[in-house]
C-alpha cells in the first residue's frame, strides 16, 4: 500500500525535501529490525522508492542525500543497535536488488520498455555506491 501511495504521488514525495526525509528515515530504521519479515519488507519498499525516484526525476542527489542524512539522524538519536550486522544485510540486498534488475528482469512496476541499458546500468552502479557509502 505504501509503494502504491509513493507511485501515485511521487512528483509529491520526491519534490518534498520533509516528506521524503521522513520516510526514508523510518524505512531505514525498519530495515535494521532484528525480524527478517519487516527487515525484508523495508528493503524491498527503500529499493523500489530509490528506483522510483530515479525515474521520475532522473538523478539520485536528493535520495542520497536524504538516505546519508536519515541514517545519521537515527544514529545520533540512538534508533539504530551498535550491531548493525542487520543494517548491512539489507544494504547489501539493495546491491543484489540493483543486480538483478541489471540482468534483465525487473523487481518494480517500472515500465522496462523505457529503460535504457546506460540508465538501467548507471542505476545499478548507483545503488552499489550507496550501499558501500551506507554502510561506512
Amino acid at each position: 500500500a505504501l509503494a502504491t501511495f509513493v507511485w501515485k504521488f511521487r512528483p509529491l514525495v520526491y519534490n518534498n525535501g520533509q516528506w521524503c526525509s521522513d520516510l526514508l528515515r523510518e524505512v531505514i530504521r525498519h530495515c535494521s529490525f532484528t525480524s527478517e519479515r519487516i527487515r525484508s519488507q523495508a528493503t524491498a519498499f527503500f529499493y523500489t522508492f530509490i528506483k522510483q525516484n530515479f525515474f521520475a526525476l532522473n538523478h539520485f542527489g536528493r535520495i542520497s542525500i536524504q538516505a546519508t542524512m536519515a541514517l545519521y539522524t537515527l544514529d545520533n538519536e540512538g534508533e539504530l543497535t551498535k550491531d548493525d550486522k542487520y543494517l548491512k544485510r539489507a544494504l547489501a540486498t539493495l546491491a543484489k536488488y540493483s543486480l538483478y534488475d541489471y540482468g534483465g528482469t525487473s523487481l518494480t512496476l517500472i515500465d522496462r520498455d523505457a529503460d535504457t541499458p546506460h540508465q538501467i546500468a548507471m542505476f545499478a552502479r548507483w545503488i552499489q555506491g550507496l550501499a558501500i557509502t551506507l554502510t561506512k
